[in-house]
């Protein structure tokens, strides 16, 4: 299965254990669009509120706000829409 992460669904946590150091970033205005770097070395991307100015370099605690998860089965292109199974978690099936 694949998850589809938006950068909304990245929330910052400062109690995380989960860490993420930030490679980038752009100012939006009212929020920020950071690049984090995994320990694993994966790269993903969150918007944070700007007032939270987190500089290039600093570690900064992330977790995944789980309601609003996009799973999809690993193979295939084009998705069809299956009643979610578990509550905040929608799903979808993926054929060729």
């Amino acid at each position: 299965m694949d998850v589809l992460l938006r950068p909304d669904d990245i929330v910052y946590a400062p109690d995380s254990a989960l860490k993420a150091r930030i490679v980038g970033k752009t100012f939006l205005g009212a929020s920020t669009l950071y690049r984090l770097q995994l320990p694993t070395g994966a790269q993903l991307e969150s918007i944070f509120p700007s007032h939270a100015d987190h500089q290039v370099g600093a570690e900064v605690g992330i977790r995944v706000a789980a309601e609003h998860l996009v799973v999809f089965q690993a193979s295939g292109s084009t998705a069809a829409q299956i009643p979610a199974v578990e509550s905040g978690v929608r799903r979808h099936s993926v054929a060729h």
